[in-house]
């Protein structure tokens, strides 16, 4: 989504990782209801029209009903087009226009952000997956930062979650929250990943991890374990086997950093695109992996995850 001159320079100098308005579908059925109402209006009109002009006075009370419905229309589109979310490696941000002549703006930056929750109510969130995103604040209610109406309400929150995990300066590294493709898309990409994966020498079993075991990985996994955390931001995490004839990891597989030894995401470069990364589990996610895939003597089960682009 393209980014007017005043908001880039506004986050000049940060990595915009996440760029969306809020929904349409909501704000569709406030449209309709005001189309309704302008209609109910111009048929009364239409009846004094018609006592004093005749069929002209229809035609008039018509062009009057299209004429305000093309301008309301117009405001609804421009409300809707200037109401932006934005998430970036520093801070989550929302440029709101409750009415055409009105404006507001909030920020919290991520360092404040002490935990993330997500609502999702009514047929059409729970249908279309619309919900509000609520970030605690470290310095109270007072200052949580509250936006509504946003698409994809799961993998939003799952996505600032992650990015809360991370040091400032590996956030700026933590990939772009990407948009959902078709099924049919999604489904014929990750065969082929599948596909390509079995297929490399040492490995095993190899198969899709449910957003179920994401959740219980994202929640069990160690904390320094960088790698994991990477592999389940992604749109796909894979769980697969491999044995001591696969090849070596691509990157450094632990890294100290302030004091603390940690264990970051490595590279995957058989598999091209999708931001991919990997990683290897703790033991404790290791013996969890064993109830999904097939593990055999002396192999080890490993992460790989990656994003539809």
């Amino acid at each position: 989504m393209p980014i007017d001159k005043t908001l880039k320079q506004k986050y000049q100098g940060e990595e915009i990782l996440l760029l969306t308005r809020r929904s349409f579908v909501i704000p569709l059925g406030q449209v309709i209801r005001t189309i309704v109402l302008l209609a109910i209006f111009c048929f009364f009109i239409s009846l004094f029209l018609y006592l004093t002009l005749a069929n002209t006075g229809l035609i008039i009370a018509l062009v009057i009903w299209l004429a305000l419905t093309i301008f309301f229309l117009f405001v609804h589109y421009q409300i809707w087009k200037s109401s932006i979310f934005i998430v970036t490696n520093k801070r989550v941000s929302c440029h709101l226009r409750p009415t055409l002549f009105s404006h507001y703006s909030k920020d919290i930056n991520l360092d404040q952000i002490i935990d993330v929750e997500q609502k999702i109510s009514g047929i059409l969130g729970f249908l279309l997956g619309l919900g509000t995103i609520l970030a605690k604040s470290k310095a109270g209610p007072h200052d949580n930062f509250v936006i509504d109406n946003i698409p994809q309400t799961n993998k939003v929150k799952d996505f600032i979650s992650h990015l809360l995990v991370l040091k400032e300066e590996e956030r700026q590294q933590a990939g772009h929250f990407s948009v959902k493709l078709p099924l049919n898309k999604k489904k014929e990409l990750v065969d082929r990943v599948i596909n390509q994966v079995k297929a490399l020498r040492g490995i095993g079993d190899a198969v899709v991890l449910s957003e179920a075991d994401r959740q219980y990985i994202w929640q069990h996994e160690e904390e320094r374990n960088h790698g994991v955390f990477e592999c389940l931001a992604r749109d796909v995490t894979i769980a697969m086997t491999h044995n001591g004839s696969f090849r070596a990891p691509e990157g450094e597989i632990t890294v100290e950093k302030g004091g603390k030894v940690i264990f970051p995401p490595v590279t995957f470069s058989e598999i091209k695109g999708g931001d991919v990364v990997s990683s290897s589990p703790g033991w404790a996610i290791h013996e969890y992996l064993r109830q999904k895939v097939t593990v055999h003597d002396m192999e080890a089960t490993l992460l790989l995850g990656l994003n539809f682009e």
